[in-house]
């Protein structure tokens, strides 16, 4: 039986076509990214996170039944306030506020930019006091009394989940805010209504049908044509109220969303009017299997859906304690107070006219996660047993730089403890464990992928003292490239992206620290991987024909041809000697593949073999102790994170599906443990980067 196990909580790609070999950078949130692929609830043991940020503080927050909307309007201004470190005891007579999210709940702001004020939405009760934690970046301020969030951010800051409480005399509700700030604007994406094809009744006024959206903050919102007679577009927000005067049938409008950075144009909102209430449309969540950190605040869990607007929300079983229904609304929120398996709760939505039921998982853990969310990162093995993470990006939207920051996992404990940061910012780097047990870290880029400002540095870790120190540099700087480990102790880099990168392969040797051309490539190719007999193979690029470099000669020869030119998502070597390369993009189109082949050193050819049942890249590929290869997660042709998971059966050649994840996601990293364990860790989805980290188990 195989079984995914999780420990850990959390927090586009951007579809940066780096240099011609660049196998996307499948990570971060793509405007047009949309929430995980894949779906469904983990088999019983498995649970993931998603967040940015390490936990804040619990809060007590309690799960009761709630009222009526609440409306704030009032301009905030003020300091940020401390917690009240003694909570006051709950009024029985008063509603708690419920379902505490914000209309901006991921949201990047430019440096030196007045915001437009986010403004709190909740049921229940009005809230008398609210507070924030961690302090929002500096010049930005919280309203102790109305909870709008206002200023004009002063410096660049990283990512960060804060977490906002509002309190009554009722009780507690807390939302969690993704707030970045960039030193540029950022346009705003992945845009979309709450209802997005709603049915209004005639002279009855609306619920606010609210725009969510990650990427920077509105400057303006315009709609055209016009909306129906009596409803109105807030041009700062986007939000839709009023009360259609007159029936009309269902018209199609195009509302723009515009800042300094740009334009994204939301395209499938359509409204028609009639005489009588209709029914809600078939009811949906951005999340239906969520998976939450114990004590980290989530970003708010928002209903899709069409048709007659839902005027009720209710939910059954009462949610995890720490989470709450906004009734008015439906979006869940709050932090988590109280681990749990994946377990299903139904929300009914309704109205005069009928209801409509939605199932969403959800599941809590509660144990130790990596400081920083990471994709695009490196991850090795350690000669102790102990996995290294370094580098990689934790921006929502991928456009600040990597970090410099490392942390080793004990699979004794199942944590994350910090080490001695890397000389230079890295992501899509390389690490390879050298046989005196140190680790090279190979090029990469230290900036945004867009900017392209790749390496040509290395450096080395010791892990008996933490540290860093510079090696030698290459002479080519490439980033998104192999490193293999010879037989000799040499390091051997092929392909990668920057210039002429793909066409120069280097040698590292450690007893020098000094770096030296590995022959004469014919052409440019994607990586490379060892062969039994000691040779390496270089695949995917350009040309169709692999090559051969064999160490003894310091040579390359033409060995095999694939059908196509591809980019092939990974290639593994197998117990068989063969290579499986599966995946990836073709070369000439650009297209998703899902094709699979075989090289066969002996032969020195290539041949096909059964297709995965879904096109991926960005994916992880694993030795299994079996024999068999395990792909997980990945993103498919229209962009979506995959939480599928497929296993290769070297013997017959079929491809096998496994326990998928309980939260999708692409860019992460895996590494087989000593105690036969798989270690998946990292990685993006379409809310962000993640730290989460999950095993699995594999069968006899």
């Amino acid at each position: 039986m195989r079984v995914w196990r999780t420990w850990a909580g959390a927090d586009g790609i951007v579809r940066a076509l780096l240099g011609r070999f660049v196998v996307l950078a499948a990570s971060l949130s793509l405007a047009a990214c949309g929430g995980g692929g894949g779906g469904g609830g983990g088999p019983s043991g498995f649970v993931a996170s998603a967040s940015s940020a390490p936990p804040a503080s619990a809060q007590a927050s309690a799960e009761t039944s709630t009222t009526s909307p609440t409306q704030v309007a009032s301009p905030g201004g003020s300091e940020t306030p401390t917690t009240p470190t003694t909570p006051a005891i709950p009024d029985p007579q008063k509603s708690e506020p419920q379902g505490l999210h914000y209309g901006r709940s991921m949201v990047s702001y430019a440096a030196g930019t007045q915001i437009v004020p986010n403004q709190p939405i909740y049921s229940g009760d009005s809230i008398e006091q609210f507070t924030v934690d961690p302090p929002l970046p500096a010049g930005l301020t919280i309203d102790p009394a109305s909870g709008i969030i206002s200023g004009s951010p002063q410096t660049p800051s990283r990512t960060v989940i804060y977490k906002v409480t509002g309190r009554n005399a009722g009780g507690t509700a807390t939302a969690g805010l993704r707030i970045e700030v960039s030193p540029r604007t950022v346009a705003p994406g992945n845009l979309r209504y709450a209802v997005e094809s709603p049915i209004y009744r005639q002279g009855q006024p609306i619920a606010p049908n609210t725009l969510s959206a990650q990427g920077g903050d509105f400057t303006l919102v315009t709609v055209s044509p016009s909306l129906p007679i009596g409803l109105m577009l807030d041009p700062r927000t986007g939000t839709i109220t009023g009360t259609p005067m007159l029936s009309s049938p269902q018209a199609y409008y195009r509302v723009t969303v515009s800042n300094g950075a740009g334009s994204n144009t939301v395209l499938s909102l359509s409204i028609s009017v009639e005489g009588t209430t209709p029914l809600p449309g078939p009811l949906q969540y951005h999340k239906q299997n969520a998976a939450y950190l114990l004590g980290q605040p989530i970003i708010p869990n928002l209903p899709l859906g069409g048709g007659g607007p839902i005027t009720r929300f209710k939910v059954e079983p009462t949610l995890p304690s720490g989470l709450s229904l906004d009734t008015v609304s439906g979006a869940i929120s709050g932090t988590p107070q109280a681990s749990q398996p994946a377990t299903d709760y139904v929300i009914t939505g309704s109205n005069t006219a009928g209801s409509v039921s939605a199932t969403v998982s959800i599941a809590v853990q509660a144990q130790g996660l990596m400081s920083f969310a990471r994709s695009n990162f490196g991850l090795v093995l350690l000669s102790d047993g102990k996995a290294l993470a370094t580098g990689g990006y934790f921006s929502s939207i991928f456009y600040e730089s990597p970090t410099n920051s490392a942390e080793v996992f004990d699979s004794g404990s199942n944590q994350w403890t910090a080490t001695g940061s890397m000389n230079a910012r890295r992501g899509f780097h390389t690490l390879t464990l050298l046989p005196d047990g140190k680790v090279l870290a190979v090029g990469g880029l230290d900036s945004e992928p867009i900017a392209s400002r790749f390496l040509s540095s290395a450096e080395l870790f010791d892990p008996t003292t933490g540290q860093w120190t510079p090696t030698g540099s290459m002479s080519v700087a490439r980033g998104n490239h192999t490193a293999t480990l010879l037989p000799n102790g040499r390091v051997l880099v092929v392909g990668g992206v920057s210039g002429a990168a793909g066409r120069v392969a280097e040698l590292y040797d450690p007893a020098t620290g000094q770096w030296t051309p590995a022959g004469s490539l014919s052409n440019a190719h994607q990586g490379g991987v060892l062969l039994p007999n000691g040779k390496v193979l270089a695949y995917g690029g350009e040309s169709a024909v692999s090559e051969l470099y064999d160490p003894l000669t310091d040579t390359w020869s033409l060995s095999g041809s694939m059908s196509v030119r591809d980019l092939p998502a990974f290639a593994v070597l197998l117990p068989t000697g063969k290579v499986l390369s599966a995946g990836g993009l073709s070369y000439d189109t650009l297209a998703f593949l899902s094709t699979a082949n075989l090289y066969d050193p002996l032969a020195g050819q290539w041949t096909s073999t059964d297709p995965m049942s879904t096109a991926r890249l960005g994916n992880t590929a694993t030795l299994l102790p079996s024999g068999n290869v395990l792909v997980v997660g990945g993103i498919t042709g229209d962009y979506s994170y995959l939480s599928t998971v497929e296993i290769y059966d070297s013997v017959t050649g079929h491809w096998l599906s496994a326990n998928p994840l309980a939260e999708a996601r692409s860019a992460h990293r895996a590494v087989a443990l000593p105690d036969g364990r798989i270690l998946l860790v990292g990685g993006g989805h379409g809310s962000g980067s993640i730290n989460s980290s999950v095993f699995y188990i594999p069968g006899p």
